[in-house]
């Protein structure tokens, strides 16, 4: 079993007789998105600060471990240079202005038993040996930070000066894939400017000795969910002890580009891949506001592969430089190799876009591969099999086949046969309660990454996953043809016409001696629709016709049985 660490906050609640200002408590947290002892206890913890924020200033690390953490990945490294810093046994970890003390810490049995109303009252009413003042804004995508140092009594020690860019509010939407329940993350660091190392001052100062703060930052280099939501914060850190000197934030950072009404689509979310066929998906448009005029309309205008352009209206309300998903009405296309939706955004509250580089974007949506035959699964456990288990879905999501978790078979190879219902669209869904996959290398316990292959009748692979990542759900999609071994010897020259079809298709074969077949029609998820012929047929030969024309739009199979031989053909219904 994975390590979970008790919550272990350390402070240092010191006054100083010669100081001046009050000095603001800096609190620290080690935490993680699949770390299920956070979960329970970061609430009580977060409702405490929350009812300082005039006294705490907060910066929070989302650590690597133990499980999957977006917000990790998306600054892996100065999280690891702070995790190293105080050196972090686990996750929740906190750290109060820096400095250990002997409290008994646990959150296990509720509110932190180590940092509570009257210690945070302590030390909001004692003394610090610095004044520290910071502000920032953001103009056109550069962060402008100012401020000063100014000492308030004679002080000497390893000085740096830390600033950090965080997030206020991460929800689980904007940064998914966390396996512990968590869906809001709070002051979550985003970035070390200029870097976690901090900015050297001076190692000796009297009375009023000062240091004047003046970075800048292009945060364009950096993943931001919400630009609202944006913090500042600075302390001062002796590397000698790790004590805190004082602290500072900045939670409103004004915003300013250089148009009034602009529109952009940052991004599209599609399917990774769809079968062949009619198609219908209903993409996801990310949509950000450009200018400073609060955004309250826009045309979003979108096709796939070349098609007609659809328009849909979208109304609302995004401040400057925020962001809104939109799920757009579904779009019908024949899918083909390589798919592409192309999505522009036009019309900002009903004016003139300023700024049309912004406008587009696309997406491709990728073809699932065929299979047919028997559909085998071998998948190789790391350390923790116990954690994993895996679904086959049908077309509509219908689960037709599940299997795990596979306890007390650590480091095996396990072979299971999976029982495709009929031809169509599936989908193969992996998942790990732990969040991290089968990448059980990374854990000092276990020496190996698990992985899962599944082939067809044909040896062809049809999914795979290596384990080299961490992955709390991984999924692969594959159409499913019904056609065994042998295709029927007797019959030649197969034919389907029309292909797209409207209100019939024909089927058109010849047999070189009598056979007895069994001719249906099938949907996408294995489902008989219609038989179109079941006798004994006789050499040469033959035209069978189909009323398609009270079926949906879409892809359906004709399946051809004799005995144990079976042919099966594609076609397409489109009105």
């Amino acid at each position: 079993m994975k390590n979970v660490f008790t919550l272990l906050f350390v402070s240092l609640l010191m006054t100083h007789g010669f100081a001046q200002s009050p000095k603001m408590v800096m609190v620290e947290e080690g935490t993680q998105a699949s770390c299920g002892p956070c979960a329970s206890q970061n609430p009580d913890f977060d409702a405490l600060l929350d009812a300082n924020s005039t006294k705490v200033v907060v910066l929070k690390y989302q650590t690597s471990w133990p499980g999957f953490d977006q917000m990790n990945l998306d600054n892996p490294t100065e999280v690891a240079d702070r995790v190293a810093y105080y050196n972090f046994g686990g996750v929740p970890t906190g750290i109060v202005n820096g400095v250990e003390i002997a409290d008994d810490c646990s959150f296990y049995t509720g509110a932190p038993a180590c940092l509570d109303q009257a210690e945070i009252d302590a030390a909001n009413t004692g003394t610090s040996d610095f004044d520290l003042d910071i502000s920032a804004e953001l103009n056109d995508g550069i962060l402008e930070i100012s401020g000063s140092v100014t000492a308030t009594t004679a002080v000497a020690g390893d000085l740096k000066l830390r600033i950090a860019l965080t997030e206020q509010t991460i929800t689980s939407a904007d940064a998914p894939g966390g396996s512990n329940g968590e869906t809001e993350f709070h002051h979550v660091l985003k970035k070390f400017i200029p870097g976690s190392a901090g900015i050297a001052l001076s190692n000796s100062w009297n009375v009023g000795d000062t240091y004047t703060i003046n970075e800048t930052f292009d945060v364009s280099t950096i993943t931001i969910y919400q630009f609202t939501e944006l913090e500042v914060v600075a302390f001062i850190q002796d590397d000698g002890n790790k004590s805190i000197l004082q602290a500072a934030k900045d939670q409103s950072v004004p915003i300013m580009v250089s148009f009034q009404n602009n529109a952009g689509a940052l991004s599209a979310t599609v399917p990774d891949a769809v079968c062949s066929g009619a198609q219908s998906i209903a993409p996801t448009v990310t949509i950000q506001n450009g200018g400073n005029a609060t955004l309250t309309s826009a045309d979003i205008v979108y096709s796939i592969n070349g098609g007609a352009d659809e328009t849909y209206n979208w109304t609302g309300s995004v401040a400057t430089l925020g962001t809104e998903d939109v799920t757009l009405p579904a779009y019908a296309f024949t899918a083909t190799t390589s798919n592409t939706l192309t999505v522009s955004i036009q019309n900002p509250n009903g004016a003139t876009d300023e700024n049309n580089a912004d406008n587009s974007t696309d997406a491709m949506i990728g073809l699932a591969g065929q299979a047919a035959g028997q559909m085998t699964m071998v998948l190789n456990t790391d350390c923790w099999p116990e954690e994993n288990t895996w679904e086959l879905r049908d077309g509509s999501g219908a689960v037709v086949q599940s299997g795990g978790p596979y306890a007390g078979q650590a480091e095996s190879t396990i072979t299971e046969t999976l029982n495709v219902p009929g031809s169509g669209c599936f989908e193969f869904v992996f998942m790990d309660t732990y969040g991290d996959g089968l990448h059980g290398s990374q854990w000092g316990s276990c020496t190996v990454d698990g992985n899962i292959t599944i082939t067809d009748g044909q040896s062809n692979v049809v999914y795979s996953y290596d384990g080299s990542y961490d992955a709390p759900e991984d999924a692969g999609l594959f159409e499913y043809l019904l056609v065994a071994v042998e295709d029927i010897e007797s019959a030649e020259a197969w034919n389907i016409f029309p292909n797209p079809a409207q209100d019939f298709v024909r089927l058109e074969f010849t047999l070189t001696e009598q056979l007895p077949l069994q001719i249906a029609l099938y949907n996408t998820l294995g489902k008989k629709v219609q038989t179109i012929a079941n006798e004994n047929f006789a050499t040469g030969a033959h035209s069978l016709s189909a009323d398609v024309s009270q079926l949906p739009n879409g892809m359906y199979y004709i399946n051809v049985v004799s005995g144990e031989q079976t042919t099966t053909h594609k076609f397409v219904v489109s009105k």
